[in-house]
């Protein structure tokens, strides 16, 4: 065969490759081509009593109070965390078991994602403040333990809790 066009001299012409042909698909039945009407069943959605089971375990393991259960806490709460990471409470009790373990720092970013979760719950500017203070940052912690009695008084909470501190 000749060389194509431009090619250089002594060059071969290539072959063209045969596409092979695929079997062409059977068609479906005419049941399966249709939606089902039937209700799907879904497995039910465990993860938020999950999350709950692991947080009570965590409560307990706290309640032991020894470095062991403190520890054991974290996971329970990391765990719940894990499967509902949107509930406050358990970053807020991750935070206080951070706490009690001296873990300032980690403590801190679970009380700042509990007050960014539920910025309306005082708890949560009470565990940041505790945090904070345990850090050595006591200036930032007064003006959060503040923050939380301001958003207190939106609630019409903080009375009893205003004397100690002059806001």
């Amino acid at each position: 065969m000749p060389p194509p066009p431009g090619a250089p001299p002594g060059a071969k012409k290539k072959k063209k490759k045969k596409k092979k042909k695929t079997p062409a698909a059977e068609p479906e039945p005419v049941a399966a081509q249709r939606p089902s009407t039937a209700p799907v069943q879904r497995p039910p959605d465990t993860s938020k009593e999950d999350a709950a089971a692991a947080k009570e375990a965590g409560n307990a393991a706290m309640k032991l109070g020894t470095p062991e259960g403190l520890e054991e806490a974290v996971q329970h709460y990391t765990r719940a965390i894990t499967l509902d990471g949107g509930n406050h409470v358990y970053w807020s009790n991750r935070s206080a078991a951070h706490v009690s373990l001296g873990k300032a720092k980690a403590a801190i970013s679970d009380a700042e994602m509990c007050v960014e979760l539920n910025p309306g719950w005082i708890k949560g500017y009470a565990r940041l403040g505790t945090a904070l203070f345990l850090d050595g940052d006591y200036a930032t912690a007064v003006a959060t333990y503040k923050a939380g009695l301001r958003c207190a008084d939106r609630c019409g909470l903080s009375s009893s809790l205003r004397a100690p501190i002059a806001l």
